[in-house]
């Protein structure tokens, strides 16, 4: 009942919801429910293969705690763990020298997992997963003003409660000389 409450204030207020690649690979199903079972360790092949810098650590029976190596961390249960779905709720941080505080996130992942035997014997699992997240407002962080300072600016659309980022103002704009993009829809070299 707590984390049904939980999920459901959540996916009341999303403000980011990506569905992910489906993805299908041969696998031993036992190594496979192992790792699914010990996140930890599938990170710390990852990085002992170096695919990845993440790191990962098990705090408790079904908690875990991770850090990006980028600002973000971030808390992670496991609510639920079974055969064909797997549901993980996190809290976590972004901390940037570019903001004047971090950004809190709560988000929620669902894997859907399913195993198929091909016609060679092989066993193949297909992962479907979503996730579901949620942050807080982000307030400008630079200024409103890049054309007159000539800088970058960034500052939040809370309509759609993303950042919206300016491209640096280098200086006076000049008239363009080429198109950027050619005929076919490729960028024009520029050389």
């Amino acid at each position: 009942p707590e984390n049904r409450q939980r999920i459901a204030t959540l996916l009341k207020s999303v403000s980011f919801y990506r569905r992910l690649p489906s993805v299908t690979f041969p696998v031993e199903p036992e190594v496979y429910q192992y790792f699914l079972a010990h996140p930890d360790v599938a990170v710390s092949v990852w990085r002992a293969m170096k695919i990845s810098k993440l790191q990962m650590w098990q705090t408790g029976k079904n908690d875990y705690e991770a850090d990006t190596g980028d600002g973000s961390v971030g808390e992670l249960e496991v609510l639920h763990a079974g055969p064909e779905k797997s549901l993980v709720a996190c809290d976590g941080q972004y901390k940037s020298p570019l903001l004047s505080k971090p950004i809190n996130a709560k988000s929620v992942f669902l894997l859907q997992t399913s195993f198929a035997r091909q016609p060679d014997g092989t066993m193949h699992v297909t992962h479907r997963a979503d996730l579901f997240a949620q942050h807080e407002a982000v307030e400008a962080f630079l200024h409103h003003h890049a054309e007159q300072q000539h800088r970058l600016a960034a500052v939040p659309d809370e309509e759609r409660r993303r950042i919206l980022v300016a491209a640096p103002d280098l200086g006076d704009v000049r008239k363009l000389q080429r198109a950027t993009v050619g005929n076919d829809g490729r960028a024009a070299y520029l050389i």
